[in-house]
């Protein structure tokens, strides 16, 4: 009895991954009604819910983004664009119409003056 090996029974990969999405979709739907999950707080999300961490490479992925991608039948990552990188873009565009609106502005009066100032010469 000595010599024999020790012999263990796990779940196969896919069923490992079955029970996985069923944890990540629990997650996300009730995280909230409106909202979805950032990707970013899934990891932190697993831990307080499940009790310990979600680790990719368990699941044969390199990344989250990976492993979510093994999910994709349950669940599904949305590319939102960052506020701040919203912000920025608003930021541009409102700089970039004060700039037309003052620069056609101030050519629209100088039209404007040479046109008047051509009728005054012409008299």
């Amino acid at each position: 009895m000595d010599n024999e090996i020790e012999k263990y029974v796990q779940l196969t990969m896919k069923q490992r991954l079955k029970i996985l999405s069923e944890q990540v979709t629990s997650l996300v739907r009730n995280h909230s009604a409106h909202q979805p999950l950032l990707l970013n707080y899934l990891p932190d999300a697993f831990r307080i819910h499940y009790g310990f961490a979600l680790r990719p490479e368990q699941y044969n992925a390199v990344s989250l983004d990976e492993l979510v991608g093994k999910l994709r039948n349950h669940v599904q990552v949305l590319n939102r664009p960052c506020l701040l990188i919203l912000l920025l873009c608003l930021l541009i565009l409102f700089s970039a119409s004060f700039l037309i609106v003052n620069y056609f502005g101030d050519y629209s009066n100088y039209e404007t003056g040479l046109i008047s100032h051509n009728i005054t010469r012409l008299k």
